[in-house]
Order: structure tokens, then sequence, then C-alpha cells
């Protein structure tokens, strides 16, 4: 009889434990119910990011022709900017060119299929630029399963103002 008392006992806390998590579980899928017209849609799927890597080439146009000739040394400290079109970037981002006249142009979005957005090259006081100043990207992406693009260079020649 004793053997049976134990057996019970056990049964019961068992019973009691399986309750009180079946009830915390249900509070808590209510809880969600009621707050996910507030946080919004639980996905279970993971968004893909993309990264876009380029370069901005910054240098001094020393015969003014828009070409990068072997004597045409690099410009350092001169802002190059980016900025979204039809991406989720809400604002400018920058880059500062080091002294190989180079800014990384680095872009990660969760729109893997295509990406749109404008390199720009702001043209410092003295100076005129003898190649665009703007260069619209637009890119579509191939089926890569690395998500990885390689992006162009986009070369910017800067000449001095004769005064």
């Amino acid at each position: 009889m004793a053997l049976f008392n134990l057996r019970k006992k056990n049964i019961i806390r068992i019973l009691l434990v399986v309750t009180v998590i079946l009830t915390a579980g249900f509070f808590i899928l209510c809880g969600l119910a009621l707050l996910g017209p507030l946080i919004g849609p639980l996905s279970l799927t993971p968004t893909p990011r993309c990264l876009y890597n380029g370069k901005a080439v910054v240098w001094f146009d020393r015969n003014a022709n828009g070409v990068r000739d072997q004597e045409d040394p690099p410009i350092s400290g001169i802002k190059i900017f980016y900025d979204g079109l039809d991406t989720d970037l809400t604002e400018a981002i920058e880059n500062i060119t080091d002294s190989d006249g180079e800014a990384l142009v680095a872009i990660w979005s969760d729109m893997c299929l295509s990406l749109s957005f404008g390199v720009n090259v702001e043209v410092p006081n003295g100076y005129y630029s003898t190649t665009p100043t703007r260069y619209q990207v637009m890119h579509a992406r191939e089926d890569d399963p690395t998500n990885f693009w390689r992006g162009e260079t986009y070369d910017f020649g800067l000449a001095r103002l004769t005064p």
C-alpha cells in the first residue's frame, strides 16, 4: 500500500508539472498573438544580405584630359560618398581616399536581386573635375550562391583651377 501511495504522489507531481508547463505555454502563445500586430510578422526564414564591393580612385589630372595617365599621382583625403536610390540606404555614406587615392565602396543590402545607388566625389575648393563627379550604379545580381558582388572601379580626375 505504501508503494502505491508513493507512485500516486509521483504521478500527481508529474501531472502538476505538465499542467504548469502547458499553462505557461498557452499564456506565452496568447501574449505573442496579442503582440503580433504591434511588432509585425515573425519570419522564420532569414533575409539574405548581399555585399556590393567596389572602389573609387581619385587622381590629380595634370593635363586635364579626363584620363589617368602614368604621371597622374593619386590624391588622398578626398571625400567619396554614395547614396541609395533603389536600395534600403536612407542616407549618404562616405569614405575618404587613402594615400593611394583609393576609397572602398562597400554596400550591404537586404535586397539581393538588384541594387541601384550613386558614387560621388566631393570636389575640394581650388579644383575642378575632369571626369564625371557622379556615377550611377545599377547592378543586377546573377545567381551567385555567395551573395557577393564584385564591383567596378570609379575613376575621378581632378585638376587645379588657374587663377
